[in-house]
């Protein structure tokens, strides 16, 4: 099993997704979403599960879903890494889109104005 490909302060090498998390209203939430559909496509509830998380807990429910994320990745790592969703949860959000993005499309610069319609 291999960690995380990207740091969290990797952040600055996909500025656009970090700032979309920073500055668009529910920028975060979205990436959260399309991370889980994305990583487990073939799972209809994982984009719904990471909405109503990130909606209801905030960075609590971001914790859950990055825990949630790194199983579906089998990413090993310790409770605390996915705790960094409370202190700096937009450069963990971008850290998780981008390790996605890697894996599914091949280039973890992608961003969300980019993606075509997910198929569901």
């Amino acid at each position: 099993m291999v960690g995380w490909k990207y740091e969290v302060f990797d952040c600055s090498e996909n500025y656009y997704m970090f700032f979309w998390a920073l500055c668009i209203p529910c920028g975060y939430h979205c990436m959260q979403v399309f991370s889980a559909k994305l990583a487990e496509p073939s799972n209809k509830e994982a984009a719904f599960r990471a909405c109503t998380l990130v909606m209801l807990l905030g960075c609590f429910g971001g914790s859950i879903n990055r825990k949630l994320l790194r199983k579906v990745l089998r990413i090993p790592d310790n409770p605390f890494s996915d705790f960094i969703h409370v202190l700096m949860p937009c450069c963990a959000a971008t850290q998780e889109w981008m390790q996605v993005m890697s894996i599914q499309k091949g280039d973890p610069k992608v961003t969300i104005t980019k993606l075509k319609k997910i198929r569901s």
